[in-house]
Parts: C-alpha cells; sequence; structure tokens
C-alpha cells in the first residue's frame, strides 16, 4: 500500500510539473502575439507553486530517500518560471512598469532563485543585471553582477560551454562603464575577450548569424532522418555559440563605448565597424551609425558626423530612407545625399549597438512607458508594434538622436532648428523618461538660447539639466564612482554655473554647488533620519554580557569598566523590520581588521600595510553595492524652499553660507529665512598666497590662520554677505576644497572674532542642514564618557593626554550617575573593542533613526589623518586603531560626538589605492591613484554623521591637548547648561578667549560640525 501511496504522490508531482510545461509553452507562444498575458502567467505560476508544494509533502514522507525522478522537479520548476518571470518583466517594461513594480517583481522572482542549479541562477541574475542596465540603474546592476560571481561554478575548461550561461563579468564591465570607470571596465573585459576569442578560434571562428542559421539547418536535416542522439548534441552546440556569441556582443559593444570614453577613438572606431554584423541581422545597423556619428563629433568630423546621423534616420524619422533630404521639421539632414554607407565618406562597414549609448551620455531607458509618442520619436510608416526591436530601440535611442541634430544645427549657425530639434528630444524623454539623456539634451537647449541671447530661457533648461543630473546619483556608490561621475560632469556643471553668474539666479548656482560638494553624503545622511517605525523607547537599557564578541567572530573580554557603557546601548525592538543582512564582505571587512592588528601587534609593519590596502579596496567595493541605499526613497537633493523653511523654523537670525571657488574667486550664496542671494569675490594675490601655504602646511602644526595671515571673512566673500553673516545669531558654512581645512571657529570680520556674536557651524552642502538640523532638542539625557589616558605600544604603557583623567573625572561628577550611560571607560580599559562594539547596534530601521533626546559621546583619544587614504583616517585607542571605514560601517546610538583630537577633521584629496582591483574583481591588479573631485565626505567627522550623529565637535588639523580638553569642557558646562550643540561651541570659544590661558592657535581648529 505504501508502495502504491508513493507511486500515486509521485505521478501527482510530476503531473504538476507537466501542467507547469504546458502553461510555460502557451505562455511564449502567445506572448509573441500579444503582450497582454498576465492571466497565463499568473495561472503557470500558481501550477508551479502547486508542484512545489506536491514536492514538499513527497519529501516529508521520506519518500525521496530512494532515487526517483524527483531530484530534478524543484531546480526545473524554478528554471521554468525564473524563465517566465523575464520574459514578463519584458512585458510590464515595455508596458508601463516603473521602477516599484519592477522591484515587486523581482522580489517574487527570488522566491524561487534558491531553488535553482547554481548555473541557472548565474544566468538568471545575468539578466536581471543586463534589464538593471537597459533601464539607466548600473548601480543595481552592479550589485547582481556581484550576486552572480559569488556563486560557486566548475572552473573554466575553454570551451563554448563555459559561456552557456552568459558571463558575469560582462554585465559587470557594462555598469563600470555606465559608472564613469572605462578604464576599469577594459581590464574587465580583456580576459573575457581573449577568452572567446580563444574558445571560437577552437571552434573554426566567431559565429556571425549566418553560422547560427547554418547550424539550425544541419539540425533540421539531422532531425528529418530521426537521428536524435546528433539532434540534440548539433542543439547543444547552437546554444553555446549563440549564448557566448551574444556574450561576445556585450563585450565588444562595452569595449568601443569604453574606447571611446578614454579617448581611443580609432580602436573605438574599428569595434563599432565589427559590430555591425550582429545589429544588421537584428534590424538595427542605424545605432551603429548612431554610435559612429559620435566617434565622428569627437574627432572633429562634423560632416562626417551628419553623414552618419543621414543613414541613421529611417529609423528615427518616420518615411526617411538614409541620407534623403531634409527632415520636415527643418534640421539637420543633407540634402539630396543617398544614403549608401561609401557616400558618408567611410571606408569598410560601420559597427552598431543597441545597448551601448550613441552620445556620451551613459542612458538606459529610464522607467518605461507603453504609449506611443508622436511622429519622430516612436511611431514607424509601416506600423510596427511599440513591443519590436526598432520600437523600443526608437524610444530609448531617439532622444539622442535629436540631441545630435541639434548640436550639429547650432555649430551650423541654425538655432531655431537646434531648439526644435530639442522639441523633439522632449517628446522622446515623456514617452521613456532618461535623466543622463535628459542632461545632455537640455544642456544642449541651454547653449542654443545662450547664443539666441535669451538667458532667462537658457537659465531655465540649464535648471533642469542639474535637476536630471542630481537624479542620476540618488545613492552614494563610494569615493571613487561618486568621483567619475562628478569628473565626467564637471564641463556642463561648469556652464551651469556661468549662466547662473550671468543670470543672478542664487537657486542655479545653489543646485550646481552643491553637486559638487559630498552630493551623494546627503542621500547617505538620509538613511540615519528615517522615521521610527518602532513604539518601544530606544533608551530602554538592554543587558550585554562582560564577553562580548569583536568583529571577527572570536570571544573577547571586555574590561569590567566598559560592560556598563556596552550594556546601555540603543535597543532594537525585536519587530522593527531588518535591513538585508550583512553579508560576506562585511565579515571578511571584519576579519581584515583582526589581521591588521595581530600584524601591528607583532610587528609586521610590511603585512599590515598589505591588509590595510586590501581593506581599503573591499571597503571601496562594499560602498559601490551597499544594499542599504535600497532603503533610499526620497531624494534628498537641494530644495531651496525647504532650506528657507527650516532656517525660519530654527530661528529668524540664522543664515547659511555656502562657498564654491573657481578660476580665482570665491561664488557665494547667501541664504535667509528670506531667500538666497549670490555674489562673487575675487581673490587677491595675498589671500591665494596665503590659501596654498596653508594648504600645503595643514596637519603638521597648530595655527590660527586669520591671526597669522591678516585676513578677514571679507577677504573671501562680499562685505555685505560677511555683515550678513556677523549679523546672524548662527551662520551654517558649506566650504569648498582647501577652504574646508580653514579654522572657521576663529574667523574675523572687522577687528572681531565673529564667534563672540555667532555660532558657526560646518555642513558639507546645504542639502544637508535640513536632514542634520533634523535632531532632538532640549536637555541631554545620556553621556558615555570614553578616555584614552594610556596606550599599549609594544608591550609597554604609554602615557596619553595627562590632564584627560582628571577631566573625566570632572565630568562624571557633574553629569551625576542620573545622565551618565555608564561609568566612564578610561585608561587600559578603553580599548577598540568598546567602541567597535558601540558601532555594532544592529542594523534595523529603528537604529537608522537618530535617539529621540539628546545624547553624548566623548570620545578622548588621538587621532591619525590619511592624506593618500579616503577612511583610513583613525582613532587611536588603548590597544589598537579603529578607522573611519569602520566607523561608517557602524551604527552609533548618540545624537553627538565630542572628539578632542588632532586632525578628526581632516579631508584627504586623493586615494593612492585608487580602488580598481575592487571594483574589477581581479586579484593583483595593479592600483593607480586617483585625485578625488568635489568634495567627498570621507573624514572622521562625515563617518560619525553616517553613523547616526547629527552634531560632531572636531578639528581639521593638529590642536594641543590641554587647551583641547579644556575647551571640550567648556562646551559641556554651556551644553549642560540648555544651550544647543552649536551655540554651545560658541561660548567655549569666548571662554576660551577671555580667560587668555591658552594661545588660540592651540586650539583654534576645534570647529562644529552640525546645524542645531
Amino acid at each position: 500500500m505504501t508502495d502504491l501511496r508513493r507511486l500515486t504522490a509521485f505521478m501527482d508531482v510530476t503531473g504538476a510539473l507537466s501542467k507547469l510545461h504546458q502553461d510555460a509553452a502557451e505562455y511564449r507562444t502567445r506572448v509573441e502575439r500579444d503582450p497582454r498575458t498576465r492571466a497565463v502567467f499568473e495561472r503557470a505560476v500558481r501550477d508551479g507553486d502547486e508542484a512545489l508544494r506536491l514536492l514538499r509533502e513527497f519529501e516529508a514522507r521520506g519518500w525521496n530517500a530512494e532515487p526517483t525522478a524527483t531530484d530534478r522537479v524543484g531546480p526545473d520548476v524554478a528554471q521554468i518560471l525564473l524563465g517566465l518571470y523575464e520574459r514578463e518583466s519584458t512585458n510590464g517594461l515595455t508596458t508601463g512598469w516603473g521602477r516599484e513594480e519592477t522591484d515587486r517583481h523581482w522580489a517574487a522572482a527570488d522566491a524561487y532563485l534558491c531553488l535553482a542549479a547554481p548555473a541557472e541562477q548565474v544566468r538568471h541574475l545575468s539578466f536581471r543585471a543586463s534589464v538593471e542596465l537597459d533601464q539607466g540603474r548600473a548601480h543595481r546592476a552592479l550589485r547582481l553582477a556581484d550576486r552572480a560571481e559569488s556563486i560557486g561554478l566548475p572552473p573554466r575548461t575553454g570551451r563554448v560551454e563555459d559561456f552557456a550561461q552568459g558571463d558575469p563579468r560582462a554585465v559587470r564591465a557594462s555598469a563600470l562603464r555606465l559608472l564613469y570607470d572605462p578604464e576599469t571596465a577594459l581590464r574587465v573585459l580583456e580576459p573575457v575577450r581573449r577568452e572567446l576569442e580563444e574558445v571560437f578560434a577552437a571552434a573554426g571562428g566567431v559565429p556571425g548569424p549566418a553560422d547560427v542559421w547554418e547550424l539550425l539547418a544541419e539540425i533540421q536535416k539531422a532531425a528529418e532522418g530521426d537521428d536524435f542522439a546528433d539532434v540534440v548534441a548539433r542543439a547543444g552546440r547552437i546554444h553555446g555559440l549563440q549564448t557566448a556569441s551574444a556574450v561576445y556582443e556585450r563585450v565588444l559593444d562595452t569595449r568601443a563605448a569604453a574606447l571611446r570614453d578614454v579617448g581611443r577613438l580609432e580602436e573605438a572606431e574599428e569595434t563599432y565597424h565589427d559590430l555591425l554584423p550582429y545589429y544588421e541581422a537584428q534590424g538595427l545597423p542605424e545605432i551603429g551609425y548612431l554610435q559612429l556619428a559620435v566617434v565622428a563629433g569627437e574627432r572633429g568630423a562634423a560632416a562626417q558626423a551628419e553623414r552618419y546621423l543621414d543613414l541613421a534616420a529611417p529609423l528615427f524619422e518616420p518615411g526617411r530612407t538614409g541620407g534623403a533630404g531634409v527632415v520636415a521639421s527643418g534640421g539637420g539632414g543633407v540634402p539630396g545625399e543617398s544614403g549608401a554607407l561609401e557616400e558618408a565618406g567611410v571606408s569598410g562597414e560601420a559597427g552598431a549597438s543597441a545597448e551601448g549609448d550613441a552620445s556620451g551620455e551613459r542612458t538606459g531607458s529610464g522607467d518605461a512607458g507603453g504609449e506611443e509618442a508622436p511622429d519622430g520619436c516612436v511611431s514607424e510608416a509601416g506600423g510596427d508594434p511599440v513591443t519590436s526591436l526598432r520600437a523600443n530601440v526608437r524610444l530609448t535611442r531617439g532622444v539622442i538622436y535629436c540631441r545630435l541634430r541639434a548640436e550639429g544645427a547650432r555649430t551650423e549657425g541654425r538655432l531655431a532648428a537646434a531648439l526644435e530639434w530639442c522639441d523633439r528630444g522632449d517628446v522622446c524623454l515623456a514617452v521613456r523618461p532618461d535623466h543622463a539623456a535628459a542632461v545632455g539634451l537640455y544642456a544642449e537647449r541651454a547653449r542654443a538660447q545662450r547664443e539666441l541671447g535669451d538667458i532667462g530661457a537658457a537659465t531655465a533648461a540649464c535648471r533642469t539639466a542639474v535637476e536630471e543630473l542630481d537624479l542620476l546619483l540618488s545613492v552614494p556608490l563610494g569615493h571613487r564612482f561618486d568621483t567619475l561621475h562628478l569628473r565626467f560632469r564637471l564641463p556642463m556643471l561648469r556652464e551651469a554655473l556661468t549662466v547662473a553668474r550671468r543670470a543672478g539666479d542664487a537657486d542655479l548656482a545653489a543646485r550646481v554647488t552643491d553637486l559638487v560638494k559630498a552630493r551623494s553624503f546627503a542621500a547617505r545622511l538620509s538613511l540615519t533620519r528615517l522615521p521610527d517605525t518602532a513604539t518601544d523607547s530606544p533608551d530602554t537599557p538592554v543587558p550585554l554580557p562582560a564577553s562580548a564578541t569583536d568583529l571577527s567572530g572570536t570571544a573577547t573580554s571586555l574590561p569590567a569598566s566598559a560592560t556598563g557603557l556596552l550594556a546601555s546601548a540603543t535597543p532594537v525592538p525585536a519587530h522593527a523590520p531588518h535591513l538585508p543582512a550583512p553579508d560576506d564582505r562585511r565579515r571578511a571587512f571584519d576579519r581584515l581588521t583582526e589581521r591588521i592588528s595581530r600584524s601591528e601587534d607583532t610587528g609586521d609593519v610590511a603585512g599590515a600595510r598589505t591588509l590595510r590596502a586590501e581593506r581599503a579596496a573591499l571597503l571601496t567595493r562594499m560602498r559601490a553595492v551597499d544594499s542599504r541605499w535600497q532603503l533610499i526613497t526620497e531624494h534628498p537633493g537641494f530644495d531651496a524652499r525647504r532650506l528657507t523653511a527650516f532656517l525660519r523654523t530654527v530661528g529668524p537670525r540664522r543664515v547659511a553660507l555656502s562657498l564654491y571657488e573657481e578660476d580665482g574667486a570665491v561664488l557665494a550664496v547667501l541664504a535667509t529665512p528670506d531667500g538666497l542671494r549670490l555674489e562673487s569675490r575675487k581673490l587677491s594675490a595675498s589671500t591665494h598666497a596665503a590659501l596654498e601655504h596653508h594648504a600645503a602646511t595643514v596637519g603638521t602644526e597648530a595655527t590660527d590662520f586669520w591671526a597669522r595671515s591678516g585676513l578677514t571673512l571679507a577677504d573671501l566673500v562680499p562685505e555685505a554677505f560677511a555683515d550678513a553673516v556677523a549679523g546672524a545669531d548662527t551662520c551654517l558654512l558649506s566650504p569648498h576644497g582647501r577652504l574646508h581645512h580653514l579654522p572657521w571657529t576663529l574667523v574675523r570680520h572687522r577687528a572681531r572674532h565673529l564667534v563672540r556674536g555667532t555660532a558657526l557651524g560646518i555642513v558639507p552642502n546645504l542639502a544637508s542642514i535640513p536632514l542634520l538640523g533634523d535632531a532632538p532638542r532640549g536637555q541631554v539625557r545620556r553621556v558615555a564618557l570614553i578616555g584614552v589616558t594610556e596606550r599599549t605600544v609594544g608591550g609597554r604603557r604609554v602615557p596619553q593626554f595627562p590632564v584627560l583623567g582628571r577631566a573625566i573625572d570632572m565630568l562624571a561628577d557633574g553629569l551625576g550617575p542620573e545622565r551618565l550611560h555608564a561609568p566612564p571607560v578610561v585608561g587600559t580599559s578603553a580599548t577598540a573593542a568598546v567602541l567597535r562594539r558601540l558601532l555594532r547596534t544592529p542594523t534595523t530601521l529603528q537604529t537608522f533613526s537618530a535617539p529621540s533626546t539628546p545624547s553624548v559621546l566623548y570620545l578622548a583619544a588621538h587621532a591619525g589623518a590619511a592624506p593618500g587614504a579616503p577612511f583610513g583616517g583613525l582613532v587611536q585607542m588603548a590597544d589598537a586603531d579603529v578607522t573611519t571605514g569602520e566607523v561608517l560601517l557602524g551604527r552609533l546610538p548618540f545624537t553627538e560626538v565630542v572628539l578632542p583630537a588632532c586632525s578628526t577633521a581632516y579631508r584627504p584629496s586623493r586615494d593612492s589605492s585608487g580602488g580598481h582591483g575592487a571594483l574589477a574583481g581581479i586579484e593583483g591588479l595593479p592600483a593607480d591613484a586617483l585625485d578625488l573631485a568635489g568634495d567627498e565626505a570621507t573624514s572622521l567627522v562625515h563617518a560619525f554623521h553616517e553613523a547616526g550623529a547629527a552634531f560632531v565637535l572636531a578639528s581639521p588639523f593638529t590642536v594641543h591637548d590641554t587647551p583641547a580638553v579644556r575647551f571640550s569642557l567648556f562646551w559641556f558646562q554651556h551644553r549642560l547648561s540648555g544651550a544647543g550643540p552649536l551655540e554651545a561651541t560658541r561660548r567655549a570659544a569666548v571662554s576660551m578667549l577671555d580667560q587668555g590661558k591658552y594661545r588660540p592657535e592651540h586650539w583654534a581648529g576645534i570647529t562644529a560640525y552640525g546645524a542645531r
């Protein structure tokens, strides 16, 4: 009887699988004729779920202990359903899905991914990465490529079968190139290209479309002869060749675009020629001509570029043959020319690419629209459906074609025609939004309007271009990608800034300068300010054992004095929604940290240096694919109304000042509760020399720049702006470049320290002010005291901060047990494990939010700057160093942090390692130095901001121990008396000046970072 039940259950499983096969076949048949097949798709998913349910019941009875045909049911169901999800995603994107619908779709598919065979998982993830690339979300594609590459597959054998599931490396290279890193993309591509060409050489050459059709014909003959084994073998060969050929096509496409990006135009043109047969077979040769038009334009061959555009015209202009006449709208064509390639002045064949962009813009289709656009953008004479490949490419590349036509018309002086082409591009964007393409189109519109003398229209076009550009990097991707993105866009931003100056448009100037000043940092800050989702009080202590687990996962005995501090950490409610769990890279980061400590303890300096470089590269990669960025749903860009409303809310005498230094002048934007003002101040030769000297010596000495140079605020900004700052009770200052390292606390105006009447707070940019200002106000309720009064170096105890122990005792007595977070941790008890444990608050939405009441972490320890290593700055704890990178990966349950030490706000301007190897995924890849563009937020201050602190007291350069500690004591005195963090800093500085006990240059660097 048992055997009968087992057989019946087995037949139920296989029957459900058979039904799923039938559903899938019906779906694939119908979807080719009608994309509206959602009901069939949903039925197939239900049948797949039923097959899996029956399989689970079969296994639960133990009937799979003996060999059965059920072993492949789970993987087969997963493979079929994943394929259907892929096809349905294509339908959805064509018919108007947005990002949220797409994300829900893939989240449902993920339920089956774990059941699939490893090779199928790689194939599916590579497919999804390609979709993200097509949608212009390269950062997501990079994450998916990372997931695919982390799946263990057998070593490559040098055969076509190695590429049967695609190759994530090709997708990674495409993503890197779209993220403005063509150099690394080329490095990733080279081994893939070499392997493919070796495989094709063994198979008799690179297969083109004709080769595939020939093999299909051979299969047909074999099938007619009933030679089933031969049919299967040849079908497998064709599948392998097709997949490998598709990978090779992507490799060539990405390589051509990357070569163009790095200026190797002849090689790019040659590669585009190699691609033409692939796209001619798909009926898309016009895309190749579009690509070649860009290359010709970059070579300065304007006439040849126009002829290429004429050859591309049949795809983008209905009813027009290549090169035939002028477009009805009046723009861009070459009258009377035929469409032959030779007549374009080009020898050989032209290459084409449907995936790569054709403009120098990094483009994707954005959120697809399903409706047709007016003539000239979507519909085609003869009416091919919107779902066709040509119509889809016309949607995604139409705006690029229009921009290139507009540029050609403008350079010929036909400004009206140029604007008409821009109008046509707008139509394309309305159908298929694309931020990257929109940036180029509106920048071109602004140029045409400027040449027409319409500065108002040019300003409006620039504002739209800047807004679209801001949306392109709404999530941070690490200092490398952010720098490369800014480098690529800087020429356009400078054009917009020129227009803003000429028009006197403060709003546009503020938007532009914000983009070059730690723009993505505002996005990271938004994560720390997500609304609370739990009702539990964040101040309720949760006890932790005295033996805690350190970052490496090994048991580490914490000092008894540290146990109370850790026991009071902000709890995580059990019902708070959790973020994605830390992945293997975070654990690898922790292991490297532990290995570095061991190497330093044993005196292995070279080994520690190598490990630090490896950890820095790993951090670069982690930042680029951090899953936390998925939580950013509200765009945190600059909003003038939001900023002025914030200034009105916190007080009528509060202002914000943004500085941007360029071309020997400082452009200043002053924000008041009434609005924005824009003015510029030319720097004198003496001012420039003083700034140069300070930048060259920063970090080497304690100094009062203002007293030594004799300069005042009015030497950097217009005098009216300096007067406005002096008349305010608080100024939130956003410096730029070398201005960051000035001792702003002691800045002077009209022979008087501004701090005597105005509290100064440094912010990364204007967009971050409301985020940093969104912190609890009122009395400080909790204070944690950590002081490194001595360190263990080489087995010896070395005294640190001679006055610190007494200062912490004074603070503890003044605070009293009711406001102490825990007993103070000082001396050799102030270990790295103590700080790391505080930073290891579990990652839930609740802990991203600031605590409900003001709380302060007082961390008194020597710090170290790392000029060539972003995120390499460190805090020297009693037994080991804690780096900036460790801090920014953590979560801290304090709203304010006081760091009375040297160089805690120092910003490296160069990355000596570059991080290439981490981004490429290639072991041993040579490191290239990278000069950081903009104002990357890479100091300890910004790490603590990102870890959750709204206010940090720190110094960008050297200060002396005793006055720094004395300053912090004054700060606590005023803070505990009810002053806000910025006002407490102002009063502490005035107390230091009035007391006159310490020379100002010995503590001048102490600066307030925050907006409250």
